[in-house]
């Protein structure tokens, strides 16, 4: 309801002008930052209409928020000065009471950020009576209002960009997401082929390539196996490449499977490199859902670095499962060279970072005598040494 209010002793002009230059420009000066806008403000003409005013404040180089804020001040002390310029009369005809328009004063000025409620407490408590600080209140209430739509805009123009952003990656998640319990299969099927039956170049299974359709009267078991693993890897791998591979995409990915006419070592270096890539990837998997649930429960949108945020917090693991790769296909080249060829060549240098095995070790210790000569040797000839977790995880 409308409160007319009127001064008791000075001019409506010299009451506005003196709120406006005591009151509510110290308040600004103390909540606002930017020395910018305390500038204008402390420079505005306290008579000026507001629309002047607002123009001087909208036109200035600072952040939507500080601005909007000193909007809303300027909207305030207006309100302040038309009810102060009004006659006598209203619901009491009576002029508002020095005190309680200092009160008032007060609490606008102490409380920029309280919502309307809060505000509306706060006179209370002050004992201001709400035909006077009803208008206050609702203006408040109107600002709050503004300041939710604002901010309701911006949230989903923001979570409209980052969600375009993200959708590629997703979506690329989430169809590699469809194939690795297939590959995870056929990786197992290929490991068990070759360890298990010999695969190699003068083979059962070699020889019936050789003959086509006439030698796979001499396909064994696991030879089968392994062309069976074959085709489902190739399958669960096939969108790496696009969604319809062209026969020379598909012999591509082929090659670099494990196959017959290999030595059991060399399949088993495919197998070894194909697994560290699957681990990799699903690792990457994991992580990319960790932080699809976090951000969708705390933004209510994925944001569009999440890819460089996985691969990021991929890096750790990524390089500990490229190390235990390299120690696993050192063990597997060791165990084709033969122990006497390793010891007779043990005292030669390596590559510098080739993991030291377990066997290597011991050769080492067997020539140096002693643990710590052996470390030492190993060092000087190039060698990696793995932990000891390290080497019980790779085992």
């Amino acid at each position: 309801m409308a409160i007319q209010i009127l001064p008791p002793q000075r001019s409506a002009g010299g009451e506005a002008g003196e709120a406006f230059s005591s009151g509510f420009i110290p308040a600004f000066q103390q909540s606002l930052e930017n020395r910018t806008l305390r500038e204008a403000l402390s420079g505005l003409d306290p008579q000026a209409p507001l629309e002047d005013q607002s123009k001087v404040i909208s036109g200035l180089n600072v952040s939507p928020e500080k601005k909007q804020q000193a909007l809303h001040g300027l909207e305030a002390l207006a309100t302040l000065r038309e009810r102060q310029a009004r006659p006598a009369g209203g619901l009491t005809g009576q002029p508002v009471p020095q005190e309680i328009s200092q009160g008032i004063s007060q609490v606008i000025q102490e409380n920029p950020e309280a919502s309307a409620d809060e505000l509306a407490l706060k006179l209370d408590s002050m004992n201001i009576p709400r035909a006077f600080s009803n208008s206050f209140i609702e203006n408040r209430r109107r600002q709050d209002e503004r300041a939710e739509q604002t901010r309701e805009k911006r949230f989903e123009s923001e979570r409209a960009y980052q969600s375009k952003r993200a959708m590629p990656y997703l979506t690329k998640l989430d169809e590699s997401r469809e194939s690795i319990g297939q590959k995870d299969q056929a990786l197992q099927l290929m490991d068990n082929a070759i360890s298990e039956q010999d695969l190699s170049f003068f083979s059962k299974d070699n020889l019936a390539n050789f003959l086509g359709q006439y030698g796979e009267g001499l396909r064994t078991a696991k030879g089968a196996q392994l062309i069976n693993a074959q085709k489902e890897f190739l399958l669960g791998n096939i969108g790496r490449a696009g969604a319809r591979p062209n026969m020379y995409i598909e012999k591509q990915i082929a090659s670099m499977l494990a196959k017959t006419g290999r030595s059991k070592e060399a399949n088993q270096t495919v197998v070894e490199s194909l697994r560290s890539e699957q681990d990799i990837s699903k690792k990457k998997m994991e992580l990319a859902d960790e932080l699809v649930e976090r951000y969708e429960k705390e933004l209510g949108y994925v944001p569009g670095n999440i890819a460089s945020q996985v691969d990021k917090m991929v890096k750790p693991y990524a390089q500990a499962t490229q190390d235990r790769l390299a120690y696993r296909l050192r063990n597997i080249q060791e165990n084709e060279t033969g122990e006497k060829s390793l010891k007779n060549n043990i005292n030669k240098r390596v590559t510098r970072g080739t993991p030291l095995t377990l066997q290597s070790a011991k050769l080492l210790m067997e020539r140096e005598g002693s643990k710590e000569g052996a470390m030492k040797k190993a060092k000087a000839l190039g060698y990696q040494i793995p932990t000891i977790e390290q080497y019980r995880e790779y085992l």
